[in-house]
Parts: C-alpha cells; sequence; structure tokens
C-alpha cells in the first residue's frame, strides 16, 4: 500500500516535441506542490531542447539512468506505449505507474491534458486507487533474448511481413490446443484485450479477470475462433514457417527467431502497478474511449 507521495520519477515520449506543453504543465504543477521529482535522462535532455522558461529548465537537471530508479510514483507522460515502455523500466520494482496521457484512446495513460493539475493534486493526497495488472512473460531454451521478455499487454507470434501463412502448433500444459494457420497468434493478458488481440477479434477482459485471450491473426479458416484460458497455464508454441524464421512481439519489442525455436509463455512472477486517480470502473472507460454499447 502506497502511505506517502514524496518522490516522483517522470517518463516520456522523446519524439514529439509539439507536446511539451503538457509536460512544462506537469512540471508546473510538480513544482507548485512542492513534491520532489527526478527524470528519465534521454527524456530530460530532449525537453531542454525544446523547453525555454528558465525556471523549468533548471528543474530538468535532477535526472537517474534507469535501472537507477528511487521513487513512489512513476509518472508516465505519452500514450499507451509510452506507459508500456515505462512499465517495461520499472514495473518489475513494484514502483506503480500514473499515466498521463498526451497520445489517442489511453486505456493506460488515462489522465487526460485537461485533468493534469487536479490529477497530480489528487495523487498527492493520495486519492488514489492502485489497480495490479498481471504480466506475461515469453521464455525459448538456450536463447537469451534481445528483447525485455515481459508483457504487460500481449505476446504475439507473428509472420515477416512478405512472409506467407505461419503454422503454430499451440499447446496449453502440455494439452494440444490446436495449429494455428495464420499471420500469427497474440496471446493477451485482459489490460491488452483492448489492443491488438482486438483489433484482431479478441475479447475484451476486464482488468481484474485471471484469464489470457488466445487470437488469431488473420487465420486462413473462420474455425479459428478466439479462446480464453486461466492465466496460470504454461502456453508453448511450435512455428513452421517457409521463411526459416518469424517475429515475437513483446509489447512491440521484436525479436527474429528461427522456427528451431520453441516459444513457452506464462504468468510472470509480478504485478505492474496502474494508479488511478478518479477512479471510474472500467466499464465507463469503455464507454468513453470506444463508445462501447452507446447508440
Amino acid at each position: 500500500m502506497l502511505h506517502k507521495v514524496e518522490k516522483i520519477a517522470l517518463f516520456g515520449n522523446c519524439y514529439q516535441a509539439k507536446k511539451s506543453r503538457y509536460v512544462e504543465q506537469v512540471l508546473r504543477t510538480l513544482l507548485t506542490l512542492g513534491v520532489e521529482f527526478t527524470l528519465e535522462h534521454d527524456f530530460a535532455a530532449f525537453l531542454k531542447t525544446i523547453i525555454v522558461d528558465e525556471r523549468l529548465r533548471k528543474s530538468l537537471d535532477n535526472t537517474f539512468v534507469v535501472p537507477n530508479v528511487d521513487a513512489d510514483i512513476a509518472l508516465s507522460i505519452g500514450g499507451d506505449g509510452t506507459f508500456l515502455n515505462t512499465a517495461s523500466l520499472v514495473g518489475h520494482n513494484n514502483i506503480p505507474i500514473l499515466g498521463i496521457n498526451t497520445g489517442h484512446l489511453g486505456f493506460l495513460a488515462d489522465v487526460n491534458p485537461d485533468k493534469i493539475s487536479a490529477s497530480l493534486q489528487e495523487l498527492v493526497n493520495r486519492n488514489i486507487v492502485i489497480e495490479e495488472r498481471s504480466v506475461l512473460k515469453a521464455e525459448c531454451d538456450g536463447v537469451d533474448l534481445d528483447i525485455y521478455p515481459c508483457a504487460l499487454n500481449e505476446v504475439a507470434i507473428l509472420k515477416h511481413a512478405q512472409a506467407s501463412l505461419i503454422h503454430v502448433k499451440t499447446s496449453v500444459n502440455g494439452e494440444f490446443l490446436g495449429k494455428y494457420t495464420a499471420d500469427g497468434v497474440i496471446i493477451s493478458t485482459p489490460t491488452g484485450s483492448t489492443g491488438y488481440s482486438l483489433a484482431c477479434g479478441g475479447p475484451v477482459l476486464v482488468p481484474e479477470s485471471r484469464c489470457l485471450a488466445v487470437t488469431a491473426v488473420a487465420p486462413h479458416s473462420i474455425a479459428l475462433r478466439p479462446i480464453i484460458v486461466r492465466d496460470d497455464v504454461t502456453i508453448e508454441l511450435e512455428i513452421y514457417s517457409r521463411t526459416g524464421d518469424y517475429l515475437l512481439a513483446v509489447d512491440g519489442r521484436n525479436a527474429r527467431l528461427p522456427i528451431t525455436q520453441k516459444v513457452r509463455i506464462h504468468r510472470a512472477d509480478y504485478t505492474v502497478k496502474v494508479v488511478k486517480v478518479s477512479h471510474q470502473h472500467f466499464f465507463s472507460t469503455l464507454q468513453e474511449k470506444m463508445k462501447w454499447g452507446l447508440q
């Protein structure tokens, strides 16, 4: 349980200078509230090239380099992609993350720009809810993946852009589930069920559900429907492809692997703590972000 917010670590997008006004608003609010904060080194270096206010520029000097994060809360300023990146950097350190949305839908980064000041005030006053979100881990025998192997949203097996369909033999706890002939297969957490999986026809899972969705990407057969399994299982994937390789995508981070390499996916041994301010039910978020069920 979070008892006090004394120090905040800031992460952000280093490519969108036009949205710097939102970052400036965050910095001004934190300075006004008297909260100690520190910025990820590369993010601070980027901000120094676009922020001209001398008082704000001075506040950019207190920086850290991952993984040396010392904070009560991580603040992710950007879209859901920035939030996922922040989660990959600090999630395993048990640091709760609040997302300021400067992107599009914003399911994870759900504090809109017009609520930045009010939300940070609520954060400092600890008027917040912290949700625990399950995380997936991808493993390959004998291979040290050159990407961070844990996913808050999904793990996907995908063909190359110009390749033909791949065949994915899928087993759950050693029991054969099926052979997917498709552009790929997505294993999604409840958090990720409103993302890539949903775009491929997968189900929406409420965040508290202890399950995973297995969804085919552009399947060759319409009989290949999404299936929901418990999240305490191990899913093993064996891939066949004419190109001799495939892509393993972990929250969008890609690794190219030979078809001789099987992939095991299971629940990670930690959860990501997601901070919600002025908490609203997940169904309300669906209605707001996706016009879910509205006429």
